[in-house]
């Protein structure tokens, strides 16, 4: 009998802001996001859903559907992740869209 490893989740761990997994601004809105956590190993699922802090004129913290994050993310010119997690902008893209 074979054990069957269950996914990872790369980015589970609650993170500060200062050592965000990723941040981007948002091509949508021109706010920047910092991504802090991600609740589910297959981000594409419905309604998978990420912690984030989003610099903005009411800058908070929240949880967002990544489906709505990713219309602003994929075209983002100022994206920085974690290269110890992900080896380039490609591997992070596929991770976030849930196709990685």
């Amino acid at each position: 009998m074979t054990s069957r490893q269950r996914p990872i989740n790369v980015a589970a761990r609650s993170r500060n802001k200062g050592d965000a997994y990723a941040s981007w601004t948002d091509t949508q809105t021109g706010w920047k996001v910092f991504l802090l956590k991600s609740y589910q190993v297959n981000n594409g699922q419905p309604y998978a859903r990420w912690f984030t802090w989003v610099e903005s004129e009411n800058s908070e913290y929240g949880d967002q559907y990544v489906s709505e994050l990713w219309k602003g993310l994929q075209w983002s010119q100022d994206l920085v992740f974690h290269t110890g997690i992900w080896e380039n902008r490609t591997r992070f893209l596929e991770w976030a869209q849930g196709s990685g």
